[in-house]
């Protein structure tokens, strides 16, 4: 009999500076993945488009709206918690908005991400980032 597979939708946000630095937090403890730096975003709920659920995400993690959004990527990564389908997305902040955020947060170098601890299912887009700079 076969096991019921666990599906988990996905969007992810890569936001830049002006500097064309890119925003990670810092995961805490009690969630998947924990102590990682990771882009922000979160789960699709029902009824909601990716872009959607970046929007909400980015908004509820950083408290950052932003005008231009642009699809990156979509891949699929199998956790021991099931399928995560990911929905990749760009968008610049602006200078004048502050990020406020309950987790820690820090600006990265393009060149910087490759040495982080990050989840495995964020690695596999390093390449499309890459192109970024």
């Amino acid at each position: 009999m076969n096991k019921a597979v666990n599906i988990v939708n996905i969007s992810l946000i890569i936001v830049q500076n002006i500097k064309k630095e890119v925003l990670l937090l810092h995961r805490p403890e009690n969630v998947h993945c924990p102590s990682c730096w990771s882009y922000p975003g979160g789960k699709v709920k029902n009824k909601e488009s990716f872009q959607q659920a970046a929007q909400r995400e980015l908004y509820e993690e950083t408290n950052i709206i932003t005008a231009q959004w642009h699809n990156m990527a979509r891949f699929q990564h199998d956790y021991p918690e099931g399928s995560f389908y990911f929905h990749l997305f760009h968008t610049m902040m602006s200078p004048t908005q502050t990020i406020l955020s309950s987790e820690k947060h820090l600006w990265f170098s393009i060149d910087q991400l490759h040495t982080l601890n990050m989840p495995k299912a964020n690695k596999q887009f390093l390449d499309k980032i890459y192109q970024l700079k």
